[in-house]
């Protein structure tokens, strides 16, 4: 990070700004100008995937949820949420609006990321929530069989089957 900082006035001003709030976040620890290099970032190019969801999550950290929320639910409306930001969005939409929100939240995952593995298990989280146990168990059970030799998969798979089992 020091010396991509050092660099940086051989960047482009979008790269710069990323830069600048690596720096900030890993080396300096400021938050403040972690914020700022993010923000100005976003001014300029207010679809920039890793800005939005960096900063969505400084947001959260510093219990401005509802900032967050608005920062992740414009990229996701306007359709440049990266995968990630479904992921750190949905559990936030759960604290904030409840589980028929995080519900729409999770069809807009479904549709943006039709492949990704999250959205199964984010899908059988919601279904255990609101009771639907059989239909939890059924994706789950469908992802288990789908993600064989995958142990990474595997263990997200089969940690929830057993939540399932204990509730």
């Amino acid at each position: 990070a020091q010396r991509a900082y050092a660099l940086r006035d051989r960047l482009s001003v979008r790269e710069r700004y990323m830069v600048d709030a690596n720096y900030h976040s890993v080396v300096t620890k400021d938050t403040v100008k972690t914020i700022a290099a993010y923000d100005a970032l976003l001014h300029l190019y207010p679809d920039d995937r890793a800005a939005t969801n960096n900063l969505g999550i400084i947001y959260r950290a510093q219990g401005k949820r509802n900032e967050a929320r608005e920062l992740y639910w414009r990229a996701i409306t306007n359709g440049t949420a990266a995968s990630v930001t479904f992921n750190n969005a949905i559990p936030l939409e759960v604290e904030l609006r409840g589980l028929d929100s995080a519900g729409v939240m999770i069809d807009a995952f479904a549709r943006a990321y039709p492949d990704n593995p999250s959205v199964p298990l984010l899908r059988a989280q919601y279904f255990a929530a609101v009771g639907q146990i059989d239909s939890a168990r059924a994706i789950l059970e469908t992802r288990r069989e789908a993600t064989r030799g995958n142990a990474r998969l595997q263990a997200a798979v089969l940690y929830q089957l057993l939540n399932l089992a204990v509730s």
